[in-house]
């Protein structure tokens, strides 16, 4: 299976009285490139994150967004400071004395009060590795993102393939006729000029125009790198850069191919086999 370096992943969990969010972004880079923002309460875990990146992935520009939102107050991990509330009772107190005036008390008011609600003490050790949890489960549905968009890559890159394969069975059966066509091109060339050429001299033009314009071992060349491609689709795995070499080979044997051409159906083959081929780099762009 083959890998695209483009997905996108997100997870939450809720810790205590918060909600983390874990997401992860991935786009084409020739190397693997990690970046990580996250509270400061946190960055203890950037170096193993970047290592968890690191064993999972070859290439691609990664960014991960870890976010933390306070969900409210849960009653069962919160406790009351009871002096700080009596310190604050004893104050209202005091304020209505000197007044002469009953103070309301609002109980919502009391207990945003700085000092009243005592916060749970966070583990922080229990709390990295929930975050490393969250990271790694991520990261996996990352991976899987970005398999399912290799699995539609390939099929596409495949399906390019086929076409190229066409096109070269139809310029390998001109190929056959271009020496033929060239004599007859040759013969009425002459003709028009009304000029007499000795058959042997004619026939040696034709062997030399021949030899110039010989196609095959670029058809050759092009029918091997495409089984090569193909075998290495088929391999799966990191093969970004190796498919990216064999689509530059494919492009110059077809350049080769179109400069060569003396016959109008092998030109228009060539251009639409240097089509194809740059509509596969497009693509190959992306694989990990």
């Amino acid at each position: 299976m083959i890998t695209s370096m483009t997905g996108f992943a997100q997870r939450k969990i809720d810790y205590l009285t918060d909600t983390f969010s874990c997401e992860l972004r991935s786009v084409n880079q020739r190397y693997l490139e990690f970046s990580v923002r996250m509270p400061e309460a946190l960055r203890e875990l950037e170096m193993p994150l970047r290592e968890q990146a690191r064993q999972a992935l070859q290439r691609g520009k990664v960014e991960c967004f870890i976010r933390q939102q306070t969900t409210g107050v849960d009653a069962q991990s919160w406790q009351l400071n009871s002096k700080a509330l009596a310190s604050l009772a004893h104050l209202l107190q005091q304020a209505e004395t000197e007044t002469h005036r009953n103070v309301t008390i609002d109980a919502l008011a009391l207990l945003q009060w700085p000092g009243v609600l005592i916060q749970p003490e966070v583990n922080q050790e229990t709390l990295q590795q929930a975050i490393l949890s969250l990271f790694n489960a991520t990261l996996k549905d990352l991976i899987t993102a970005r398999q399912r968009e290799g699995t539609e890559l390939e099929k596409i890159l495949l399906q390019r393939l086929s076409m190229i394969e066409t096109e070269v069975a139809k310029i390998n059966l001109h190929a056959k006729d271009l020496i033929s066509l060239q004599r007859q091109r040759l013969q009425a060339k002459i003709a028009e000029l009304s000029v007499t050429i000795e058959p042997q001299r004619l026939e040696q033009e034709i062997v030399l125009q021949a030899q110039k314009a010989d196609i095959a071992e670029e058809l050759d060349r092009l029918t091997t790198h495409i089984a090569e491609l193909r075998r290495i689709l088929q391999q799966g795995g990191s093969v970004g850069r190796r498919l990216d070499f064999l689509i530059q080979e494919l492009h110059r044997e077809a350049n080769t191919l179109a400069s060569k051409s003396t016959d109008t159906s092998v030109t228009q083959s060539s251009i639409e086999i240097r089509v194809l081929i740059d509509q596969m780099r497009e693509q190959v762009q992306n694989l990990e």
